[in-house]
């Protein structure tokens, strides 16, 4: 079935600590942000968890610059903009290291 690759993102208990983690860090973030974040890979999460503990006030600042800037919040939920929405997470907090 096509849904199983991202049904699986939801169902993966690291990637729930890794949110938990940071919505206890950082507090709410805008729901296209969390979105993203959901949907983002792993090992980018990380990395974006470890700056958060290092510096909650930044990270969510940064998000909230993010938003911001876009505006995309409640202006449209295409897949295209969903995916610029995550490149602009991506080059906020840079790429995983492979």
């Amino acid at each position: 079935m096509e849904f199983e690759p991202i049904r699986a993102q939801f169902e993966c208990p690291h990637r729930l600590e890794l949110l938990k983690r940071l919505s206890d860090l950082i507090g709410h973030v805008e729901p296209l942000i969390w979105a993203s974040l959901w949907l983002s890979d792993l090992e980018c999460l990380r990395k974006i968890v470890s700056q958060a503990e290092e510096a909650p006030d930044t990270t969510r600042f940064s998000f909230d610059g993010i938003a911001a800037k876009h505006d995309f919040i409640g202006k449209s939920t295409s897949r295209e903009v969903n995916y610029f929405f995550c490149g602009a997470i991506l080059a906020t907090f840079g790429k995983p290291d492979y």
